[in-house]
């Protein structure tokens, strides 16, 4: 029994092991995102997408590897998986991303497992983190409060040179007073005067594609708006290509219709939680997909099923309209999301494989997250 508890203990070891590896790379991959902005390095930026994106995989395999090397054929055993998982929880306790690190266990132990539903024993179900609140004040700063004397110019003249590039600004001012117009004009119309206790803007930038944009909020007693001002760099020099202020638009800007967001964090849940009050309606999944997490982005989209399905007396449902020859699509009427499944084999005049759809699938995700 002691030995089988080293034998766990050394294996949780080793997966909490491959997933710093992963964390770390995806940091430095992430990290180059203001450099590619500035040197207006389109082509680098996409190298990185497709890099960062196929970077789990690229973990998770040899992790995989060397885990059998170590366990041999006990690789198997659930009993070894349960005691692995235990002391897995132990290995991370505290860490900033540990959803992410449950998340990285549950990738190997279904691989192994080729589980079919969810097997608590061996992955993580519900996570062993806090549940998602607010967020830390640490992650973002705050203009205005208690400074009703400053002008908003004067505000946004700030808010940009707070968050400076090597490139440099074509002309902060003129930016400002451009932002500061259309700010004012929003709250008067949401709010009915130009009053507001604060303005505050997350510290880090978020990247894609030839953008950059700086993301936060402007707070009224408890009525929040959203803030995103978008920033582009044509000529090699930085400007305020657009100021957004309407919660759809800002929503679309985070659509998972996207590329993802390049955007250096520590701490994903923090950053999440704070996305999450400027975008209340937007589930928690699809913004952990949004900042590059695709991965737990997944887990945690079947957590809120599983718990919605716990809740709800629904019947999965064949989706109305015709049926298509390579997919069956299933519903849950309570639940906004269609449920596709492909067909083990196709009717004439499809020619396709199973295999070619799988295939196809993963040609459309790398060029399309990617951007």
């Amino acid at each position: 029994m002691a030995a089988e508890r080293h034998i766990a203990t050394r294996g949780a070891t080793l997966i909490a092991t491959g997933f710093t590896e992963y964390r770390l790379r995806f940091a430095a991959i992430t990290r180059r995102a203001p450099a590619r902005f500035t040197s207006r390095d389109w082509a680098g930026g996409r190298d990185d997408a497709v890099e960062r994106l196929e970077l789990y995989k690229k973990v998770v395999n040899p992790t995989l590897v060397r885990l059998e090397t170590l366990v041999g054929k006990e690789i198997l055993d659930k009993a070894l998986w349960t005691e692995m998982k235990e002391a897995f929880v132990v290995r991370i306790q505290g860490w900033p991303d540990m959803e992410l690190a449950e998340t990285f266990f549950n990738s190997l132990s279904r691989k192994v497992f080729a589980t079919v539903g969810v097997d608590p024993g061996v992955e993580f179900v519900a996570s062993e983190m806090e549940s998602l609140k607010g967020g830390e004040a640490s992650l973002f700063r705050e203009y205005g409060s208690g400074s009703g004397d400053v002008s908003p110019v004067a505000l946004f003249e700030k808010v940009l040179a707070d968050h400076p590039f090597a490139a440099g600004y074509e002309d902060t001012a003129k930016d400002a007073v451009r932002v500061a117009t259309e700010f004012d004009r929003h709250i008067r119309r949401t709010w009915g005067s130009a009053g507001f206790d604060s303005i505050e803007v997350l510290r880090p930038v978020f990247f894609r594609n030839k953008g950059a944009y700086l993301v936060g909020k402007v707070v009224r007693g408890e009525a929040v708006v959203p803030l995103v001002v978008s920033l582009l760099n044509p000529d090699g020099k930085v400007l305020v290509d657009a100021v957004l202020l309407e919660p759809d638009e800002v929503s679309i800007v985070f659509s998972f219709t996207w590329s993802y967001f390049h955007v250096e964090t520590s701490s994903p849940s923090s950053l999440v939680r704070y996305l999450k009050t400027i975008m209340p309606k937007k589930p928690v999944s699809e913004l952990y997909i949004e900042i590059g997490y695709n991965k737990h982005g997944k887990t945690e989209l079947y957590r809120s099923l599983l718990t919605h399905m716990d809740a709800s007396t629904d019947q999965f449902v064949r989706a109305p309209g015709v049926e298509g020859m390579v997919m069956t699509v299933f519903t849950l009427p309570s639940y906004d999301v269609v449920f596709k499944i492909i067909k083990d084999s196709f009717a004439p005049p499809k020619t396709s494989t199973r295999a070619d759809v799988l295939a196809k699938y993963r040609l459309v995700f790398r060029p399309g997250r990617a951007g």
